[in-house]
């Protein structure tokens, strides 16, 4: 029997957000400013999806190698930010590690102090909480350049 397996992980028996509301719970407790910058930073990504002239935007602010070319390219964007952010909770750990990605002890606070220094430095900008979730992003996927 595995130690972490969603033995009773079925519809009916557990919340199938319940992930979402721990992981939601942990970025809170760093930062009670987090997780609503995360959220807002989602929903922006979901409003731009549609709108080919922010790509460029999106790919600067979130440092990407190449342009979104479609919705789909920043729906995939916005999952692979989701994946980070969740797997940093289930490593948030006291020490630092790298047995997924390198990570600073406690990543969870950490991502949630770079994400709320990207947003003061774009405190005017109405895309901020974009560069706060591509900081907190960052951390799981470029800590340490």
């Amino acid at each position: 029997m595995a130690a972490s397996a969603p033995i009773l992980f079925f519809e009916g028996y557990v919340d199938p957000y319940a992930y979402d509301d721990i992981a939601t719970e942990v970025f809170y407790k760093a930062d009670p400013n987090c997780p609503a910058s995360m959220k807002n930073g989602f929903n922006l990504l979901s409003q731009l999806q549609s709108d080919p002239t922010s790509y460029a935007k999106i790919a600067e602010i979130f440092n990407l190698c190449t342009v979104p070319s479609s919705a789909a390219g920043v729906i995939s964007l916005s999952s692979t930010v989701n994946s980070a952010l969740g797997t940093m909770v289930m490593v948030d750990y006291p020490y630092p590690t790298s047995f997924i990605e390198p990570l600073p002890a406690w990543p969870v606070n950490f991502a949630c102090q770079q994400a709320a220094e990207a947003k003061a430095s774009h405190a005017t900008d109405p895309l901020a909480d974009l560069y706060a979730m591509a900081a907190a992003g960052n951390v799981f996927y470029n800590y340490n350049n």
